[in-house]
């Protein structure tokens, strides 16, 4: 009687604890924001914190405290982090965390040869993700001279444009890909953005860490029916994307086929 007893207590004892809980619940982050230009850094990086009154923060993962340093302006990191953030203005509410990686550039590609352009790719068909593109028999390649769509064929088609793209500096580079359906990124092998899928149109942005020179760059994206939509672009972090101009595009050369096809 006395274990049943015990048992019961605790039980009725938890249920209390969770009532007020309920009662009480821990206060929202206040729009409190952590914000940085990149997820990824090559040297160092500012973050900054907006929302939130009388905000504390830590850069190793725990929880804030009264006693952690408070922010009063953008924080510099060195090193990989993870910034932590709660607002005490109002009593201590839930924190907010953000992770931060310093990484190595990407080696820069050395090809045997190149030339300006960049090779396309079409496959026919009712595609519902690029990944329906693999395992198919790879088709002669074009030579174009840009990421842009070409003026026919861009109906129940799936397209793959290569190429390598020529970098001026190191540096950490923001990518935006659009698309009227599915579209992937991949440089240096590297998937940036991943924007596959027949959801209709979307954008979305992706970061890499580029040493100075050339990199693999494979583009691919896939209609199958309404107003084709093909949208890439590049720049800083921090700093408003825009078409990757023509003379920085390279390929490897397209052999010719007999007959003057490629």
């Amino acid at each position: 009687m006395g274990k049943q007893t015990a048992t019961r207590s605790r039980e009725i004892m938890t249920l209390i604890l969770a009532a007020l809980a309920l009662s009480n619940p821990r206060p929202a982050p206040a729009d409190l924001k952590i914000v940085a230009d990149a997820p990824i850094f090559l040297d160092s990086l500012q973050v900054k914190i907006e929302g939130g009154k009388d905000v504390r923060y830590t850069t190793d993962g725990t929880e804030p405290t009264a006693r952690s340093p408070r922010y009063s302006g953008p924080i510099t990191l060195k090193d990989t982090a993870k910034v932590t953030a709660a607002s005490f203005g109002n009593g201590k509410a839930a924190p907010v965390s953000e992770s931060f990686s310093k990484v190595l550039p990407w080696a820069a590609a050395k090809p045997r040869r190149s030339e300006p352009g960049v090779a396309l790719l079409r496959f026919a068909g009712e595609f519902s993700s690029v990944r329906d593109f693999y395992g198919t028999r790879r088709p002669p390649a074009e030579a174009v001279q840009t990421f842009g769509l070409p003026e026919k064929g861009t109906t129940a088609t799936g397209l793959v444009y290569e190429a390598f793209l020529d970098v001026d500096e190191t540096a950490v580079y923001s990518f935006w890909l659009g698309s009227s359906e599915g579209s992937r990124l991949f440089i240096e092998g590297q998937m940036v953005i991943d924007n596959d899928g027949t959801s209709g149109h979307a954008r979305k942005q992706g970061f890499a860490p580029l040493a100075k020179g050339l990199h693999s760059v494979r583009l691919e994206w896939f209609n199958r029916s309404g107003t084709p939509v093909l949208d890439l672009r590049m720049g800083l972090p921090g700093k408003d994307g825009q078409p990757i101009p023509q003379n920085k595009l390279m390929r490897t050369p397209i052999r010719q086929r007999p007959g003057g096809g490629s």
